[in-house]
């Protein structure tokens, strides 16, 4: 087998007890397995305390970091570290579990610097989205219609 695709994975840590941190856990249980994937994860809600890496066998990094001088790295949603990790050009993709309307903030920064990558540096970028209301016009056409695969799941009480 060929080497192991690189993904940044941004989403609610999987060592939390979230919504987005259940889908995070379950999606990465499932796909670690199968032994084609490295994740680097930038954990939402991960304060950076040790963790079980039998049960989680992948680096998770504090979206935030409250002693950050630049307050671009002091957002709970951790974006710019995110669009940073992203510019290194180490991942063959981006996997978001995130709402449009947060994405929406930073997806212009996020292609950015995917363009300005050499072609065999380029990440492809998934985005797993909840449609739980009508969506905004603008996080259609500059969120879900950007990303190379959106992933769309509805949450119903019928």
């Amino acid at each position: 087998m060929g080497s192991k695709k690189k993904v940044l994975w941004y989403s609610d840590s999987p060592t939390t007890a979230t919504g987005f941190a259940t889908v995070a856990r379950n999606l990465l249980n499932v796909l670690y397995k199968t032994g084609k994937y490295e994740f680097t994860i930038v954990g939402i809600n991960h304060n950076g305390a040790p963790y079980d890496r039998g049960r989680f066998p992948y680096d998770i990094y504090p979206a935030m970091n409250a002693l950050a001088s630049d307050q671009r790295y002091q957002d709970v949603y951790g974006r710019q570290l995110l669009v940073d990790m992203a510019a290194t050009g180490e991942f063959d993709m981006v996997f978001m579990i995130q709402d449009t309307f947060i994405v929406e903030t930073f997806m212009k920064g996020l292609l950015a610097v995917r363009d300005k990558l050499p072609k065999d540096k380029k990440f492809s970028i998934i985005h797993y989205f909840p449609i739980d209301g009508k969506p905004k016009q603008s996080w259609i056409e500059d969120v879900v219609a950007k990303a190379d695969i959106p992933v769309a799941y509805i949450v119903t009480g019928k």
